[in-house]
Formats: structure tokens, C-alpha cells, sequence
């Protein structure tokens, strides 16, 4: 997702988000879902593990680099996400952190 956001050239830049987008993002997403679903809602283990938090914390930068949900496709991987943000101590850093960009 990362070289769309670096791309000047507005035709490559167009080409490599539709790629992004309809081949790069579900191919590997459509794994990780079914990986979730397998582990009991969790990417390994069968519980949270630093994998989990990793992927559910970068979710809105690869959302913010292709411009759209990454994930809204994928409901393992929401549920994921939305039990990660849930966890007291990350929902309140989520709530009280700076502002950024990304």
C-alpha cells in the first residue's frame, strides 16, 4: 500500500492502487482471514499474541495508504481488530494519543 502514497506520476499511481487494491490486499487478506478463523479468532495460538496486535494496530495505515478499508471485507479479521482495540489499557491509548496523519 505504501508505494501508492509515494507515487507522482498520477497513471501509475492509478494502476498500481487498482493492483493494490483488486489482487495484492485480498490475496494476502483472504488468507489471514481464514488463519483468524481457524485459531479461534486469533492470527496464531489460538490466543493474543503480539501477531494480533501487530496487524490490528497497522490496519489504519494500510487503510490510510489505499484509501479505502482494508479490512471491512474481512470479518475474522474485523472481529480481530475490534477485540484488540477493545483491550482496556489500548483502548484508552487510542482514545487519548496524539493526532497524526496516519
Amino acid at each position: 500500500c505504501v508505494p501508492i502514497f509515494y507515487e507522482k506520476d498520477e497513471e501509475k499511481k492509478k494502476a498500481l492502487k487498482e493492483t493494490v487494491l483488486n489482487e495484492t490486499i485480498p490475496y494476502y487478506l483472504t488468507r489471514l482471514d481464514a488463519i483468524v478463523q481457524k485459531n479461534k479468532g486469533h492470527l496464531a495460538l489460538g490466543r493474543l499474541t503480539w501477531a494480533d496486535l501487530y496487524f490490528s494496530c497497522s490496519v489504519p495505515s494500510y487503510t490510510f495508504f489505499a484509501g479505502s478499508d482494508v479490512i471491512s471485507k474481512y470479518p475474522n479479521l474485523k472481529a480481530l481488530q475490534d477485540k484488540v482495540y477493545a483491550i482496556p489499557a489500548i483502548k484508552t491509548w487510542i482514545a487519548t494519543r496524539p493526532k497524526t496523519e496516519f
